[in-house]
């Protein structure tokens, strides 16, 4: 199923779709990413965002489908103006297994999807997305038969990760350079800086400079989750960081806000005080309720899914990995404990980030793996966007290391941590920092030698 809108919160009609398709047809199986797109036809309006999904029904019938989208499309407003004109929202039946449909009323395969760039560049990856479980023989021997192959090669205009739902330019554009987000620990005892931010105003500031040397997303933690440390009580996490997040918003609301946390209430607090991204190392495994929350009460609000096993008490001890297999098996477990069932719940895969969770569950010659198979990582874990945290974490200082006796303390593995960063390059979309200014240049140049 094609799906398009270029009237109103284009983004939120996307996101509003892939809930109401898989409550009314069926289980989403496969999806691609969000393009921007030229208009078709009437080229004076507003350029479109443009999906394809795939979706796994009991509905025999393409009648019944057909009135189950424009009833969905009824449902998110969509008003009828002239043809290849504006939409709030445009669901088309591009295939419906091997069924050929010739009918005034419909047509199946679409009869100009094989000449249109915006829906043959996301068939193509909504059909690599597919598990083996799944036949696509029939799709892919459409493709051969009737697409142009000069047109698999035409990228549509953008591939968009909508850091914010409200449109405001804040969303950011696949590929075109690495994104920086800048670390507030509002806590006493984060492995790096505990306590370093002792009152809401020191955050604040620290926050405002972050921006001031070239972050593009603030992610804010009242919890630490190094190995060991002791979760605090819901009210104290919420203590630490609901003001600023609303004083951060007030004064910067150009910049997405992230907040690092495991818990649904935490979560739903600070998206109501004002963050756009929810940055949980969990994976939704520590609390039940997030994804589901996601899902239900904020269609909007972009996920960061992190493999890890166990918890910051026993994360130490749950290290084995078959033998160069760290990426591969990341990944997998991601999917299956995270990534699934979060689109099981309705969260859109546009609104998915990953993270390899370095230092999570790895000891110091597994994150090195992972860093040089981060690649392997990203293709398995569904070619999701992906945020990658090696800032001052121990295995940067163990490689730093000249003399047994001595350990490099975490303020000064920065120049090292700009140097992991670069190695991430192109694979890595976003790395999560605390030393700003110095990633930030370092990324300048990498993105500049391995990004066209």
């Amino acid at each position: 199923i094609g799906l398009g809108s270029n009237v109103g919160n284009r983004l939120e009609s996307l996101n509003r779709a892939w809930s109401l398709l898989q409550k009314g047809l069926g289980k989403i199986i496969t999806s691609s990413s969000v393009y921007e797109t030229l208009p078709w036809g009437i080229r004076e309006q507003r350029n479109f965002y443009n999906a394809i999904i795939g979706i796994e029904t009991e509905i025999q019938d393409p009648y019944t489908i057909l009135a189950q989208l424009k009833g969905i499309e009824k449902k998110i407003g969509r008003i009828q103006r002239v043809r290849n004109g504006p939409r709030e929202i445009d669901l088309d039946i591009i295939l419906h297994g091997s069924k050929v449909i010739n009918e005034d009323k419909l047509q199946i395969p679409h009869p100009r999807a094989a000449q249109r760039a915006f829906v043959v560049t996301p068939l193509l990856e909504a059909i690599a997305q597919l598990r083996e479980s799944h036949d696509s023989t029939f799709v892919q021997r459409w493709l051969e038969d009737h697409v142009d192959p000069h047109l698999k090669n035409q990228q549509p205009q953008k591939l968009l990760v909508p850091l914010d739902s409200d449109e405001k330019e804040k969303n950011w554009i696949a590929n075109e350079r690495t994104l920086v987000m800048g670390i507030i620990n509002a806590t006493p005892d984060s492995f790096s800086d505990g306590g370093h931010l002792s009152s809401v105003q020191s955050a604040i500031d620290f926050g405002l400079r972050l921006v001031d040397q070239g972050a593009d997303i603030l992610d804010l933690g009242g919890e630490s989750t190094r190995p060991g440390a002791k979760i605090p009580n819901i009210q104290i996490e919420l203590d630490r960081v609901l003001p600023i997040i609303q004083a951060l918003r007030t004064k910067i609301p150009s910049i997405p806000l992230s907040i690092d946390t495991r818990r649904a209430q935490v979560a739903k607090e600070a998206a109501n005080a004002g963050v756009s991204i929810i940055n949980d190392v969990s994976g939704g495994r520590f609390d039940p309720n997030l994804l589901s929350m996601l899902a239900q009460d904020f269609p909007a609000l972009i996920y960061i899914a992190t493999h890890s096993r166990g918890d910051p008490t026993n994360m130490n001890q749950l290290t084995h990995y078959e033998h160069d297999k760290v990426a591969l098996t990341a990944a997998q477990e991601l999917v299956d404990t995270t990534l699934q069932p979060a689109m099981n719940f309705g969260i859109a895969p546009w609104r998915l980030i990953t993270d390899p969770g370095l230092g999570f569950a790895k000891n110091i010659q597994q994150n090195f793996e992972l860093m040089r198979n981060i690649s392997t990582f990203k293709h398995h874990a569904l070619n999701l966007p992906l945020l990658v945290g090696p800032s001052r974490k121990s295995f940067i200082g163990h490689a730093l290391q000249q003399d047994s006796r001595q350990t490099v303390p975490p303020h000064l593995r920065d120049w090292a941590t700009a140097g992991a960063c670069c190695a991430l390059i192109p694979s890595a979309d976003i790395v999560r920092v605390h030393n700003v200014r110095g990633v930030k240049d370092a990324l300048l140049l990498a993105d500049a030698i391995s990004r066209r």
